[in-house]
């Protein structure tokens, strides 16, 4: 990630993978440690509102978080949680709301985003939710550009590889690195 762009990793990027289960939620939590141990502030999201687990691994509360930023309930401040980790700051999925590909087309998830580089997070990662079956991983790939693809050593089919990579190309992304 460090040589993905002339300038070093990306300010912001998005980790997904074709299906629940390959990985991603690991690799988001990695990368999100690694950079704040190489002495990044670092805001983790994670926007895979329907099946969240960022904040299992990390033992934190999820009663408020992402979906509660995007439906205007509550200001980000109040929705970003610190870790036991020096530099990490997390901000959890929060409670499922009914239609999260419809929160995530709003305006307000690049404001935050936005907003977050202005609060001093020099990186931003986002674990996004799997590409097949949602459009959730499109829309968020959209706003974020940058995307690292997780995939399941020796597991993932390679047809269901090509159906991911295919969906992303047609929405125009592609992916830094898998």
């Amino acid at each position: 990630l460090q040589f993905s762009t002339p300038e070093g990793a990306p300010k912001r990027f998005m980790v997904t993978s074709c299906s629940k289960s390959e990985g991603k939620s690991t690799t988001a939590i990695a990368l999100a440690i690694n950079f704040a141990q190489l002495g990044q502030r670092v805001l983790l999201i994670d926007a895979d509102m329907r099946k969240a687990s960022v904040h299992k691994t990390l033992r934190l509360p999820n009663e408020r978080g992402l979906s509660n930023l995007l439906s205007g309930d509550m200001a980000h401040e109040t929705l970003i949680q610190t870790t036991s980790i020096p530099g990490l700051a997390v901000m959890t999925a929060g409670p499922m709301p009914p239609d999260p590909v419809e929160l995530l087309m709003g305006p307000k998830l690049m404001l935050f985003l936005n907003k977050a580089e202005e609060m001093g997070f020099s990186q931003v990662i986002v674990d996004g939710p799997p590409l097949l079956g949602l459009a959730d991983s499109l829309v968020l790939g959209n706003q974020i550009q940058h995307i690292v693809f997780a995939l399941k050593a020796g597991e993932t089919k390679r047809n269901v590889i090509k159906d991911s990579l295919r969906r992303m190309r047609t929405a125009g992304l592609m992916p830094m690195g898998v």
